[in-house]
């Protein structure tokens, strides 16, 4: 429990650290170098904690989580702060001593604490590139961490092998499980406090992570495959070479038995085998029973011990195991003239060398293994996924309109055909864009002209009136429209209007509505009944819901009377009695906006000299360079200005050319410019 909790707290605290940055408290310290100093001392305190107080003690062992506390620094706020906590775990650990440290694996752990810290540092700097581990990494490198970990300790006690190796089977499985615990509590905190729990829903992994699981997978079933085959080789090698010692020593003894019968200073070969055989050593910790030929011990420590079971039906000088007392003994016997000999020795002693050599040979393994994950996660990351987002990141330009953007990552073979096919797909592409412009632009200049040619200036209209009127589309075709014709020989039909949207969209609904309203003006209804049809009309399959502003008005141009509508369109400027104003109007609803609503229409009486001025908002919403409107103050000024005796068309065009001076050279304006213009002469 006391290794957890030294764990939970070495995340607890990067869990605190984080969530201080997120709120931007650890910003208020400017000076990074300084606010990372704080992090390492602190983090640096929680490796003295595990060191003092969240160590336990297995079998003169002390287990602890202190490599956990510069890691977490190194990798999740900065190396500096990483080598700091590490140094300050270390030295403590080294002095620790002094005050009732453990002085065996004192070098050894000081070093790995330091290690840790610059591991860290160097990871989140050089590979990293100050981002956060993902899971993966985070196993990896504490299993890295704690393994040389391990390894410093056989190498800094190198005469004092048995206790070292004593030392590391107990401490390396239970260090290298806590640790990686405080990295993966500590980075899934981070992320669920930066992403929230959506880390955990089921979504698409990226190609690293789904290489990096499959690594991962084949990684440990060849590091578990080749340990197991390590065990069984080793221990089989082991076994023969304790079953030639223990031949060996057997016929040895069995001689010296017989040397020291034939001196006659025993009454029988079992008596001289007890002399020889007391404190005969077999290898370095094994010894040498004997027995009569019942199986019976007949001197020693176990003497009257009935070994009967124990060696059951194994022939002589056949190395074989069983249990005695609890413990697994390696035994082999001989039997010579009147007595057995049995060699014996506890398994682990019998395998000690052997398991030196396996645990050492399977903390290579991991560590080999874990650098070779990491060496190729990192170069698939390197020649793969950085590259991907290269080219991502150019295919994201280019998406964008970037056409003239060229792919050039061609890092490998692969990458290179990758850049040539998606260049050689975007010069295609460009090159099939321009013909398709260049036949939109034919096509949409054969639309302009067909739809110009249908809005002439060339009325014949007589002498009692003078109309002139031009559009001007902002595209190449426009959804502004008017309309000037008789009704018979003294009434005269003038209509502008201006449709919503712009475009090729715009100008088939001006065709549809501009062909809907004369045709019902010419049935000789009133004008409030054109409206209305043709507002149901147009009201109909309108899908795009686009609506018309528009004025018409119905001229006797013999009297001078005017019956006019206006459908949500600007006020025109009239003339009267030499003065200029706008006409003040009721404004009905925009045409093909609802259906059944009913016009209203209203009347003017205009005399000899009066005028009428018409325009849609592309006149009065022309903008400059500074993207300011032209406005209505500022036409009607214009307009009380110009010489009154000129003709419709000459209005026109100065008016025009007011709008274009005010707007300059080269700023786009973004409406139709519409104008149409009445003066009255009376009857001829």
């Amino acid at each position: 429990m006391k290794l957890i909790i030294s764990a939970l707290l070495t995340a607890g605290l990067t869990i605190l650290f984080h969530a201080m940055e997120k709120k931007g408290i650890l910003d208020k310290i400017r000076n990074p170098w300084f606010r990372q100093l704080l992090i390492g001392i602190l983090f640096g305190l929680a490796a003295i904690y595990a060191t003092e107080m969240g160590s336990i003690q297995v079998g003169g062992a002390a287990l602890n989580a202190r490599d956990a506390a510069p890691l977490c620094a190194g990798l999740f706020f900065g190396g500096f702060s990483g080598i700091v906590a590490g140094v300050i775990g270390g030295v403590e650990r080294f002095l620790c001593i002094y005050w009732g440290g453990a002085a065996f694996t004192r070098t050894a752990c000081a070093i790995a604490c330091v290690f840790a810290g610059l591991f860290a540092a160097f990871l989140r700097k050089v590979i990293f590139e100050n981002k956060r581990p993902n899971p993966f990494y985070c196993v990896i490198i504490a299993l890295i961490s704690e393994t040389i970990h391990m390894f410093l300790i056989f190498a800094t006690n190198e005469r004092e092998l048995d206790t070292a190796f004593d030392f590391v089977k107990k401490c390396a499985v239970p260090m290298i499980l806590v640790n990686i615990l405080a990295l993966l509590v500590a980075f899934f905190a981070v992320e669920i406090m930066d992403r929230g729990f959506t880390l955990f829903h089921r979504h698409k992994r990226p190609i690293l992570a789904h290489f990096q699981l499959g690594l991962l997978g084949l990684v440990v079933l060849s590091a578990l495959l080749t340990v197991y085959i390590t065990i069984v080789v080793q221990t089989r090698i082991a076994e023969k070479s304790t079953g030639r010692v223990y031949e060996a020593n057997l016929r040895a003894a069995v001689s010296a038995i017989s040397k020291v019968y034939a001196s006659g200073h025993f009454e029988d070969p079992a008596h001289a085998a007890a002399t020889v055989c007391d404190g005969y050593a077999v290898g370095e910790k094994g010894e040498l029973w004997v027995m009569n030929m019942d199986k019976v011990v007949s001197f020693g420590d176990f003497e009257g011990a009935d070994l009967t079971e124990m060696i059951g039906d194994n022939p002589p000088l056949t190395l074989f195991t069983t249990f005695y007392e609890g413990d697994e003994y390696y035994l082999e016997y001989i039997v010579s003239d009147g007595y057995m000999l049995l060699a014996s020795m506890t398994a682990p002693e019998a395998l000690y060398l052997t398991n030196v050599s396996i645990y050492i040979t399977i903390l290579l393994e991991i560590l080999v293994y874990a650098v070779l994950f990491l060496f190729i996660t990192l170069e698939m990351k390197k020649m793969v996924t950085r590259n991907m987002d290269e080219v991502n990141d150019d295919l994201e330009a280019i998406t964008a309109g970037e056409l003239d953007r060229v792919v050039d990552v061609r890092t490998s073979t692969e990458f290179d055909m990758l850049s040539d096919s998606i260049n050689a797909m975007v010069n295609r592409l460009t090159e099939l864009i321009e013909e398709a412009k260049n036949r939109v632009a034919k096509e949409l200049e054969i639309a302009r002209g067909i739809q110009m040619s249908s809005l002439t200036t060339d009325f014949d209209l007589g002498d009692a009136v003078d109309v002139f009127a031009k559009t001007r589309p902002a595209k190449e075709v426009g959804g502004d429209f008017y309309d000037v014709y008789k009704l018979d020989d003294t009434h005269l039909v003038i209509l502008i209007a201006d449709v919503s949207g712009k475009g090729i969209p715009a100008a088939m609904f001006m065709m549809r509505a501009r062909t809907s309203i004369k045709a019902l003006a010419q049935t000789g209804i009133s004008i409030s009944e054109v409206f209305n049809e043709a507002n149901n009309r147009l009201c109909r399959n309108n899908t795009n819901e686009m609506f018309i502003t528009a004025w018409m008005g119905v001229f006797d141009t013999v009297s001078g009377e005017m019956e006019f509508v206006n459908a949500g369109h600007n006020p025109p400027i009239v003339r009267k009695n030499g003065t200029y104003s706008y006409l003040k109007t009721k404004r009905n609803l925009v045409l093909a906006a609802m259906e059944e609503y009913s016009y209203q229409s209203e009347r003017l009486s205009i005399k000899p000299g009066d005028e009428i001025y018409l325009y849609t908002d592309g006149v009065t919403e022309a903008i400059n360079i500074n993207e300011e409107l032209y406005g209505e103050d500022r036409l009607l000024v214009y307009i009380e200005r110009v010489d009154h005796d000129i003709s419709a068309e000459e209005l026109c065009a100065d008016v025009y050319r007011s709008v274009d001076d005010y707007a300059g050279e080269g700023v786009e304006q973004f409406d139709d410019i519409t104008m149409l213009c009445l003066k009255y002469r009376g009857k001829a």
